[in-house]
């Protein structure tokens, strides 16, 4: 299992955008957990595996 940290400005539909690539890259996505700090700027992290090596 990997861990994807992804930092960004929180905006609507970014969790969308992100996993949608991740998926078409063939990546299985175990877990997400998502915050936010008080500046709006939010934490992704992504416990993802190889679709082809499980």
């Amino acid at each position: 299992m990997h861990l994807l940290k992804l930092f960004s400005v929180d905006r609507k539909g970014i969790l969308h955008g992100v996993t949608h690539v991740l998926l078409e890259l063939e990546l299985c996505l175990h877990r997400v957990k998502v915050s936010t700090a008080p500046d709006g700027r939010g934490m992704y992290l992504f416990f993802i595996t190889d679709g082809m090596r499980m």
